[in-house]
């Protein structure tokens, strides 16, 4: 026999899951809310938790991931770094490219901040006298000269 708590946990898992499923479809909240009998609140409530499931399941997923990259580039750096020890150049270069990977793995990088300037593509061709007198307008209607000018 079930208890009333597990029936409760895997009710709720499932609205959770159909939830998800008809905002997946664009469905607004109001008319999941409908759908599964709840209110409005209750659905927004029903898909943010499946979302945040979700999320989690693959936070644990690339955590997973991450840990067994970071074993392989263990067992490649004690491989290289034994022939590091006989001062072998291209053993050295490799720990420093394994070393380089493992940081950009796990964020132990810094930022890199990047300056970008935006020039802007101006055409080089002179405006005619009327496209001046057009632009002169416009600017004195926007504020932006006197009218003598």
């Amino acid at each position: 026999m079930v208890s009333k708590t597990a029936s409760k946990k895997v009710n709720a898992v499932t609205k959770r899951q159909q939830a998800l499923e008809l905002r997946k479809k664009c469905y607004t909240y109001q008319e999941i809310a409908d759908a599964l009998g709840c209110s409005r609140s209750g659905a927004y409530k029903y898909v943010s938790k499946a979302l945040a499931e979700l999320t989690e399941k693959v936070r644990n997923s690339a955590d997973e991931l991450r840990e067994l990259e970071n074993t392989r580039l263990d067992e490649l750096w004690t491989k290289a770094y034994d022939r590091v020890q006989d001062g072998d150049l291209t053993a050295i270069n490799t720990c420093i490219k394994i070393s380089e990977r493992r940081a950009k793995l796990n964020g132990l990088d810094s930022p890199v901040r990047s300056d970008i300037t935006v020039t802007p593509n101006v055409p080089t061709m002179a405006a005619t006298d009327e496209e001046k007198q057009v632009l002169n307008e416009l600017a004195r209607i926007r504020g932006g000269l006197d009218d003598d000018e």
